[in-house]
């Protein structure tokens, strides 16, 4: 998300549809490779009723799907070998540990061009963000594609619906907004699932790394540094 994507929109304004944005829509929809933070389970279920509010206009990303994108990765997971997911794991563990634990404080959603988000703040962002983007996996072009503003995505416009009906649900949702405050020790790399029809992302399984480990344990990186 980018400070355009938060364009306020009038009440008769319709949606973009996410994966019409260029760049959005991947050339291949299943395996593509990222760096998550997922949420605790009782701040899952709050954000997924504040996503019931809208569900009969926009899809909604299911509970267990919910998660603070940190980078995307060029790679996907049939290109590499088990050994080389493996790897970058460590690789990943050895980036971003002394990075965390993070604070993490979600505010209210908000309606955006494409959708519907709940902004977030977290310490040491940056630094999370810049140590995973130093990551590459040998013999495979590309680099990590860093978030540079926190959230969680709550519902992807798939069609150009009006914003209306959809605003007015969040207003209500906002008004009864408690502060969502939780620490967070833990990042996941995963091979994801984008589901432009659904409006979802998912994955099958999810490799944790510590984000407060020592980021200088195990054989020498040195292009990997401490968080800062």
């Amino acid at each position: 998300m980018t400070t355009s994507d938060r364009v306020r929109l009038a009440p008769s304004d319709r949606f973009t549809p996410f994966f019409d944005v260029p760049g959005a829509r991947w050339d291949r929809p299943e395996g593509r490779l990222h760096a998550y933070l997922l949420l605790p389970d009782g701040v899952a279920d709050v954000l997924g009723r504040a996503a019931d509010a809208v569900a009969e206009l926009l899809p909604v990303q299911p509970i267990g799907s919910l998660h603070l994108t940190v980078a995307q990765f060029p790679w996907y997971e049939s290109d590499l070998s088990d050994v080389s997911i493996a790897r970058l794991g460590q690789d990943l563990g050895r980036a971003v540990g002394g990075c965390g634990p993070l604070e993490v404080l979600l505010d209210p959603p908000v309606v955006t061009a494409t959708g519907v988000v709940v902004p977030a703040r977290v310490t040491g962002w940056q630094g999370l963000t810049r140590s995973t983007s130093r990551l590459r996996v040998p013999g495979h072009a590309g680099v990590p594609v860093a978030t540079e503003a926190p959230h969680v995505t709550l519902a992807y416009a798939v069609e150009p619906v009006v914003a209306g009906p959809v605003a007015a649900r969040v207003a209500r949702v906002r008004a009864h907004w408690q502060p969502l405050r939780f620490a967070v020790d833990t990042a996941y790399l995963l091979p994801v699932t984008q589901g432009a029809e659904s409006g979802t992302f998912t994955w099958p399984w999810a490799l944790p790394v510590r984000l407060s480990g020592d980021a200088e344990s195990g054989p020498a990186r040195p292009h990997f540094t401490r968080c800062a």
